[in-house]
């Protein structure tokens, strides 16, 4: 797959370097051989390179988007395997890096393109959400192919969340002692009711809005994509 990497618009500090698996021109010298094969136009192309979608320490914008555009390897290939990796290091070249996570990895059917000169894929980032999430559709077709959360490097679908808010929001309620508690699972429910309306930043609204005891409580119970929603609506600018 092929890359194109779109402007973006400043706020707040990427904490991770994101990019793309993707393949790109093999460098004698520089590239394994072992990363090496040939693709549909016989031109040497290297596996496995990081392509970067956000650097981490860049300036990331509140809901900024930010498109990855990426193309089978095979003119013939029917399906593509789309994988987003994070990293805190600045600039890795490959995804196997040492410190490279999988974060999401979503495999579309591009069977509908076979055939054609250019078959283009967005691959989307709202980076300014709580969690990030990703879209990715055909260019060619406009056929949108799936949609993904992240937290704490793992994929989060929103459904996921929803059903651990409700669970935190009962725990919750069990360990409530104080009157002042009460607004923090009133907060929770509202993240719940909106993580089922997929409403994005109604989501993050909540749970920033939520105090350091809830983040306890699902951190402590093994809530993980409650804790990672949570810990990462809260350390977001207001």
């Amino acid at each position: 797959m092929g890359w194109m990497q779109r402007p973006a618009v400043a706020a707040w500090l990427s904490g991770y370097t994101y990019g793309c698996a993707v393949v790109m021109p093999w460098e004698a010298g520089v590239d394994s051989p072992l990363r090496m094969f040939c693709d549909s136009d016989q031109q040497m192309m290297c596996r496995g390179r990081f392509a970067p979608v956000v650097h981490r320490m860049d300036p990331v914008a509140a809901q900024e988007l930010v498109t990855i555009v990426v193309e089978p390897a095979f003119a013939d290939s029917v399906e593509v395997t789309v994988q987003l990796f994070r990293t805190r290091a600045p600039d890795p070249r490959y995804v196997d890096d040492e410190g490279c996570e999988l974060a999401a990895e979503l495999t579309i059917d591009v069977s509908d393109t076979v055939g054609q000169a250019e078959r283009p894929i967005a691959v989307q980032l709202y980076l300014g959400c709580s969690p990030i999430q990703v879209e990715v559709h055909s260019l060619t077709t406009n056929k949108e192919s799936g949609c993904m959360h992240l937290a704490g490097g793992r994929v989060m679908d929103v459904r996921v969340l929803a059903g651990q808010l409700r669970q935190l929001k009962s725990q919750l309620l069990s360990e409530a002692t104080e009157p002042e508690q009460l607004h923090d699972v009133a907060d929770i429910e509202s993240a719940m009711r909106a993580a089922e309306a997929g409403d994005e930043l109604a989501v993050r609204k909540h749970l920033r809005a939520a105090g350091q005891w809830p983040l306890d409580v699902a951190a402590d119970r093994g809530m993980g994509p409650a804790a990672d929603a949570l810990r990462a609506a809260q350390s977001l600018p207001g």
